[in-house]
């Protein structure tokens, strides 16, 4: 099994509630969901915990990443290091597992 790392990019824009930021540790497991009709990139991964939308994963990482995906690979997603808050500058680091 091969990981990359990434960051979770948005957190900001989408308005995640502190109970949630709170429940999310390392090692927590989140969701990946392919959004290829975005109209701003059409590699746009998103990244949910429990139906809430963090962000998306940094659009450098999504381009391979997203065609591995449109392949039907499956990708394991878990946190590795998580700080501030999700409304001071939030930094929600993942490692990607294929």
């Amino acid at each position: 099994m091969r990981m990359i790392e990434a960051n979770v990019v948005g957190i900001t824009f989408c308005n995640v509630p502190m109970d949630i930021w709170i429940e999310l540790k390392h090692d927590t497991e989140l969701i990946l969901e392919r959004e290829p009709d975005n109209k701003w990139d059409k590699n746009a991964i998103k990244v949910l915990f429990k139906q809430q939308m963090l962000g998306y994963i940094e659009k450098e990482i999504a381009k391979d990443l997203a065609k591995t995906m449109d392949e039907g690979a499956k990708v394991t997603c878990k946190i590795i290091a998580k700080r501030n808050t999700p409304q001071d500058k939030p930094i929600l680091a993942v490692g990607l597992y294929l």
